[in-house]
């Protein structure tokens, strides 16, 4: 988008004191900037990004949608690992009364 932008101020500057012939162009850019403006609304958020934050059921939803967009009609939902890590490390420290430490990962 913000490529899109600085393209439409550099034409814009270009067809206004170099070239005077500009309304097709820039009426032409503005309207492609809108659709991808109103296109990007219907984009759903990343799984992955959803999964590395810990939104599992918001996840589970997007796959679902991705699925169903894709044709997918015998999709089953997913059931992550980690998911039951979380929630037995929650439910532990509960018990014992403690705060939840630090996660560290390794890759």
């Amino acid at each position: 988008m913000i490529s899109e932008g600085m393209c439409q101020l550099i034409w814009t500057g270009y067809f206004l004191w170099i070239s005077y012939d500009a309304f097709y162009f820039v009426y032409f850019v503005i309207g492609l900037s809108a659709i991808a403006g109103i296109l990007s609304l219907y984009l759903v958020e990343s799984p992955r990004y959803l999964f590395g934050v810990e939104k599992y059921d918001e996840c589970r939803a997007v796959l679902a949608k991705i699925a169903e967009r894709n044709g997918v009609t015998d999709y089953q939902p997913c059931k992550f690992e980690e998911e039951m890590y979380v929630m037995v490390e929650e439910t532990d420290l509960r018990v014992s009364g403690s705060t939840l430490p630090a996660r560290t990962t390794t890759k």
